[in-house]
């Protein structure tokens, strides 16, 4: 019998392409929250306490998994090209929507988000606008731009630790979830120096300094992926049951928590807390990443034709959906209906408008045209 043919890795690029509809519902969900979350502008003039979990919960996962993803495909181009070209090729597809977006968009989102739909000769003072600088989503691209720099780097520098292996390498239990434990580490380590919401808010780094062990960490963890054929044949899969498992009673223990603190207001020392609340966050992280992995290739591996159009147009719609989002919330924000069909009408009109931008303008760009990414896929080994 002849072996079955490589085919391309499907699951990877649509389950990217779900988590930015989840930036979407999470970016939507932030007006409705019952504390107004600083800096953001828009708090709506109907909401729940249900938003504030809700934000809580997917904020733990959704930008991990996408730099996950993201490391994954980062060495592919690395070991082909020279570095100039390497670096090249990434200003390309991720520096130029990084600096087109925080100099057009990101001031229209904050305008919008700050001051509703008037006085719009704010947005055009360029000295007001070099005394605050607003990164809107666009501090993914940004910290993205300088992991595939510390990437090269590395890879350079110790090309035998980076060099992708000849044959799948399975991880053991201990190695995950000594990775998990690095990440918290780090986390709690800057997180007794500075708050966990505390912004860098320069041009050229733009981040949150406590989640960066974290974002750095699934970075890392998927070029690792990469390097030993994770999901090749033969290669270390996810098992999708006990990782969804975890996920459900970490997510209902995630936001029990959440809720017990809301409504008895109690509250724990400083060090105990940034334990507690670190030690929950990567925990949770790590259950739904995987969990993530492990139902995407089982259910959602397949070019279908909406999957393809998603895939297709998932760093676009990522790229425009902010300033939409926040459009649409002013918009509606005065309105007296339920909240939770509020919120629905605002994500579904978001998505909506965000694809339909996607596809007949922004992808017409060259940086926005999908790539094509190809790596063998069945027969892996689930643990």
């Amino acid at each position: 019998m002849q072996p079955a043919a490589a085919k391309r890795i499907y699951f990877l690029d649509n389950l990217k392409s779900a988590v930015i509809v989840l930036v979407i519902l999470h970016h939507a969900a932030i007006a409705f929250m019952s504390v107004a979350l600083p800096g953001w502008g828009i708090h709506d003039v109907r909401t729940s306490a249900v938003f504030d979990w809700l934000v809580a919960w997917d904020d733990t996962f959704i930008m991990p998994l996408m730099f996950f993803v993201s490391g994954y495909f980062a060495l592919g181009s690395a070991v082909k090209y020279s570095a100039a070209q390497f670096l090249k090729g990434k200003w390309f597809r991720i520096g130029w929507p990084w600096l087109i977006g925080i100099l057009f968009l990101a001031p229209v989102t904050w305008h919008v988000s700050h001051h509703g739909f008037g006085n719009w000769g704010e947005l055009f003072d360029w000295r007001a606008r070099l005394q605050f600088f607003y990164p809107a989503q666009y501090w993914y691209l940004n910290l993205l731009l300088w992991f595939y720099l510390l990437a090269l780097v590395l890879y350079k520098q110790m090309p035998e630790v980076f060099r992708r292996r000849a044959a799948p390498v399975l991880p053991e239990r201990w190695q995950l979830w000594a990775f998990a434990c690095a990440c918290f580490l780090g986390m709690v380590a800057l997180n007794l120096f500075m708050p966990d919401g505390q912004w860098s808010m320069m041009p050229w780094l733009t981040c949150q300094w406590v989640r960066v062990p974290l974002y750095f960490g699934f970075f890392l963890l998927g070029i690792w992926a990469w390097r030993n054929h994770w999901f090749a044949p033969e290669g270390y899969l996810p098992a999708w049951k006990p990782w969804t498992l975890a996920a459900v009673v970490c997510s209902l223990g995630y936001i029990g928590v959440r809720a017990y603190f809301h409504f008895t207001g109690l509250a724990l020392p400083a060090p105990w807390a940034i334990l507690a609340d670190q030690g929950l966050r990567v925990l949770l992280c790590m259950v739904c990443a995987f969990a993530a992995i492990a139902l995407f290739q089982r259910y959602a591996d397949s070019a279908s034709p909406v999957w393809k159009r998603l895939s297709a147009s998932a760093f676009a719609v990522y790229w425009i959906q902010q300033p939409v989002v926040n459009i649409i919330a002013q918009l509606v924000r005065e309105w007296e209906m339920n909240c939770a069909l509020k919120f629905a009408l605002v994500s579904l009109a978001t998505m909506a408008v965000s694809f339909w931008l996607a596809e007949r303008l922004l992808l017409k760009l060259p940086f926005f045209a999908p790539e094509q990414k190809k790596a063998p896929l069945k027969q892996a080994v689930r643990i």
